[in-house]
């Protein structure tokens, strides 16, 4: 009776190893099958807090990098049309400069009216359905000329423009903040629109002024790719920030990946060992459930 006792308990331990066996090859089979150390953060055990943390941080850095993207993109927009604002200056200079009597400045005026409709229109820019050189004003349009008129070269007239004096930020989190808002009131486009503006419309225009309309075009144009230079400087500043960004977050998930994924080939070799140990348990099993009463009384 004593051994039967006793093949009994080999029976019950059998039993048990053989069930945790199986267990644990059902947990290896699924690591291999999704590469993953566990489904949930439960499996993790004393990771688990880490790993949720990194993924906040990995989540907020991922937000910022789209924010900064999305301004990097508007930046090279508004860099884009003041370059375009600067070949317009460039090619009304030569006009001026080619003018060499009074019967030529009517064409001159026709193409300045042009030139000013045609920056008007690159002032009212939209990206993304933002307008760029309103600053706060982002809903409309901010250059209207259709009352506009410089009467004179040398005073300043913004009355085309119909935004605020708000300059657009780039924040980038608590420790970081890039300025890169350029309003259509700057200097030089008020130079620029003045002198357009000045050639289209005046009644009293000559060869006289000529000179003083090139000095002014020459002006504007000098702080209109002061503007470029500034506007450039902010998206090298936003992209060194997504680089730096994005490595970060590549390091963050790469020590996330550490403790969440696991070795394919290294769990196929565990789960290949468990199912070995789980058949010799089977076989053990076996062996023990075919003993007879006869088999019991020999032993």
């Amino acid at each position: 009776m004593s051994m039967r006792v006793a093949t009994f308990n080999q029976m019950s331990s059998v039993l048990e190893l053989a069930m945790n066996t199986q267990a644990r090859l059902a947990e290896v089979q699924e690591q291999e099958a999704s590469g993953l150390v566990s489904s949930d953060y439960g499996g993790l055990e004393t990771d688990a807090g880490t790993v949720v943390d990194l993924s906040v941080t990995i989540a907020r850095s991922n937000s910022l990098i789209d924010s900064a993207e999305l301004i990097a993109s508007r930046t090279e927009m508004i860099s884009a049309a003041l370059t375009e604002i600067s070949d317009l200056l460039t090619n009304m200079r030569v006009a001026v400069n080619a003018v060499t009597s009074d019967e030529y400045l009517a064409e001159l005026q026709t193409q300045a009216e042009s030139y000013l409709e045609e920056l008007s229109s690159i002032l009212n820019t939209q990206y993304a359905g933002r307008y760029l050189f309103g600053g706060g004003e982002t809903e409309s349009e901010p250059v209207d000329i259709s009352s506009y008129l410089a009467t004179d070269l040398t005073t300043v007239n913004t009355d085309y423009y119909l935004g605020d004096s708000y300059i657009q930020t780039c924040r980038l989190g608590t420790d970081l903040s890039i300025d890169y808002g350029v309003t259509a009131d700057s200097e030089g486009i008020e130079m620029a629109m003045r002198a357009l503006s000045y050639i289209a419309n005046s009644t009293t225009l000559s060869t006289d002024d000529l000179s003083d309309l090139s000095d002014l075009l020459v002006e504007a144009q000098d702080e209109v790719l002061a503007l470029v230079t500034i506007s450039g400087n902010a998206t090298n500043r936003i992209e060194n920030f997504i680089d730096s960004e994005s490595s970060y977050v590549a390091e963050l998930e790469e020590i996330a990946a550490g403790m969440t994924s696991v070795d394919i080939a290294e769990a196929a070799v565990e789960a290949s060992a468990y199912e070995t140990q789980l058949q010799a348990s089977y076989s053990a099993i076996s062996v023990l459930t075919d003993l007879s009463l006869i088999d019991y009384l020999n032993l």
